[in-house]
């Protein structure tokens, strides 16, 4: 009898393993055929992003594929226009973030490997950055970006960049970045 329970018992368990193995493969599966349709959504992720740092994010194209371990979404021809709560004037030719799908799935939190920003230009007036940026301590915008550069990426890199820093005297100081890593 107890023989009987054991074997039945082991039958579950091993038919619930390969259901679940199952439905993790449909999962992953339904997810790589997919990402090629993410353009689709790039309305909806630049009112997301409007919606939660209250800043104006234009996205030229998204393109996404599977690689190694995991899903890379590549943003194109990212535009952040200046605000009163984050006066940056950006534009990135390309934006690539690698995600861990395995560390993701068991941290239950989305796990970034690499995050790659090329062709970076920017334009910052010195004057009303330095005034807006110690009251903005709190801004969502700055505070998940140092989050996400400090402490959540195992890679960063920047390509091909250019920062132009303008001053109230006239003067201007321009930085290249070619390989910062």
């Amino acid at each position: 009898m107890l023989k009987k329970l054991f074997v039945r018992c082991a039958k579950i368990l091993w038919g619930c393993i390969a259901t679940s193995v199952v439905l993790l493969a449909v999962v992953i599966s339904v997810l790589k055929y997919s990402l090629p349709y993410a353009d689709e959504y790039r309305l909806d992720i630049e009112a997301y992003l409007f919606e939660q740092f209250s800043a104006e994010i234009h996205i030229g194209g998204i393109d996404a594929s599977w690689h190694r371990s995991g899903p890379v979404i590549i943003l194109k021809d990212v535009q952040l226009a200046p605000s009163p709560s984050a006066p940056l004037d950006i534009s990135i030719a390309e934006t690539r973030i690698e995600f861990n799908f395995w560390q993701s799935l068991s941290q239950q939190k989305m796990v970034t490997s690499a995050f790659l920003l090329d062709g970076i230009r920017s334009s910052i007036d010195s004057a009303v950055f330095f005034k807006v940026r110690p009251s903005s301590e709190g801004s969502e915008l700055f505070e998940s970006l140092s989050h996400l550069f400090l402490s959540q990426v195992q890679q960063f890199r920047i390509l091909d960049s250019f920062i132009v820093v303008n001053y109230d005297d006239g003067e201007s100081q321009n930085f290249q970045l070619d390989n910062l890593t």
